[in-house]
C-alpha cells in the first residue's frame, strides 16, 4: 500500500511539473530543481514522460478514444501553479494538505528507502497453448476448447493460450475470423501486431498484412486498443475504439489508429469463400494477401 501511495504522489508531482513548465517561465533555480527531481529516481522521469503524453492525448483525442484505465488519471485535478506561487503550495491545494506537510513528504521520498514487501505470488492456473498454421491457399477451421471457433485464412498462423482464467490468442500473420462463445468471467483477447481486440461474445475478422492490422465486426461489439502514437513515436499509453457490427478500423505501428469505417457486414471475411473484398486498402495489403494464395486458387 505504501508503494502504491508513493507512485501516486510521484505522478501528482510529475503532472504539477508539467503544468509549471508548460504555462510559466521558470527561473534558472527552478529549472535546476526540476532537473534534480528527475535524476532522483528513475520513476520520476517515467512519470513525467507519461504526464506529457497524457496531456497531449487529452488535447488530440475524444473521451471515448482514451483507454478507460487512463480516465481516473486524466480526470485528476493537479494543483494549478500560478506565478509567484510555489510548486509545493500548488500541489498542496490539489492534494488538500498543508504545504509544509508536502515538503516533508517530498523530503521523505529523498531520504528514506522505499520498503518493498514481497506479496505472495498469485495462484497460476495451468495454461494450455497451441499453435495453428495454414499453407498457401489453405483454409483451416479450428474448434476451441471453450466452444468458440476460428476460421484461419491462407498463409496464416495463430497461437491459442487457454486456462480457467484467460482466453488469449495471437494472430502472428494472415487472417482469422472468430465466432466467440460468451464467457463474462474470461474475456476473449486477440492480439495482432500492437492491436488487441477484446470481446465477450461476437463475430469479427482480423487481417494482418505487412505492418497494418484491420479489425471488422460482423456481430456484437469489440473493444480494440493500440498504443498511442505521438509525433511518430509509440508511447506507454493506449487508445481505443468500441466497434459495432458493420464497422472496421485499421492500425499501424507508425500512425496508430486510422478512422473507423462503416462497411457491409455481409462482406466481412469473404476470404472464407475465396473472395477478397477491400474497403480503403493499400496496394501492399493486396499484394500480401495475393501472395498467401497459390496460382490455382487466385
Amino acid at each position: 500500500m505504501r508503494e502504491e501511495n508513493d507512485a501516486t504522489a510521484i505522478r501528482e508531482i510529475a503532472h504539477a511539473w508539467h503544468v509549471r513548465l508548460s504555462e510559466f517561465d521558470l527561473s534558472e533555480n527552478e529549472k535546476a530543481d526540476f532537473k534534480a527531481w528527475l535524476e532522483q529516481d528513475p520513476r520520476h522521469e517515467d512519470a513525467y514522460e507519461r504526464a506529457v503524453a497524457i496531456a497531449s492525448a487529452t488535447r488530440r483525442l475524444s473521451r471515448d478514444q482514451i483507454d478507460p484505465n487512463l480516465l481516473p488519471e486524466k480526470r485528476r485535478r493537479v494543483g494549478h501553479v500560478w506565478p509567484g506561487q510555489s510548486l509545493e503550495s500548488g500541489l498542496a491545494r490539489s492534494l488538500r494538505v498543508a504545504p509544509a506537510a508536502l515538503v516533508l513528504m517530498a523530503l521523505a521520498f529523498i531520504a528514506l528507502p522505499f520498503p518493498r514487501t514481497q506479496a505472495p505470488p498469485p495462484a497460476i492456473s495451468e495454461v494450455k497453448s497451441e499453435t495453428y498454421e495454414s499453407g498457401a491457399g489453405q483454409h483451416i477451421e479450428i474448434s476451441l476448447a471453450d466452444g468458440s471457433s476460428v476460421a484461419l485464412g491462407p498463409g496464416s498462423e495463430i497461437s491459442v493460450a487457454f486456462s480457467p482464467d484467460l482466453r488469449d490468442l495471437t494472430l502472428h500473420r494472415g487472417s482469422a475470423y472468430f465466432d466467440v462463445k460468451p464467457d463474462v468471467s474470461r474475456p476473449f483477447k486477440v492480439t495482432s501486431n500492437l492491436v488487441t481486440a477484446t470481446v465477450l461474445g461476437t463475430q469479427f475478422d482480423i487481417r494482418h498484412s505487412q505492418d497494418l492490422t484491420r479489425i471488422a465486426v460482423a456481430e456484437g461489439r469489440v473493444s480494440v486498443s493500440h498504443p498511442l502514437i505521438l509525433d511518430g513515436d509509440q508511447t506507454s499509453l493506449s487508445t481505443q475504439h468500441i466497434l459495432s457490427a458493420g464497422q472496421q478500423v485499421a492500425a499501424s505501428p507508425t500512425i496508430g489508429f486510422e478512422s473507423v469505417l462503416e462497411i457491409d457486414p455481409d462482406t466481412i471475411a469473404e476470404w472464407r469463400n475465396d473472395r477478397l473484398v477491400y474497403n480503403g486498402a493499400r496496394l501492399a495489403e493486396l499484394i500480401s494477401d495475393a501472395d498467401s494464395y497459390d496460382d490455382k486458387s487466385v
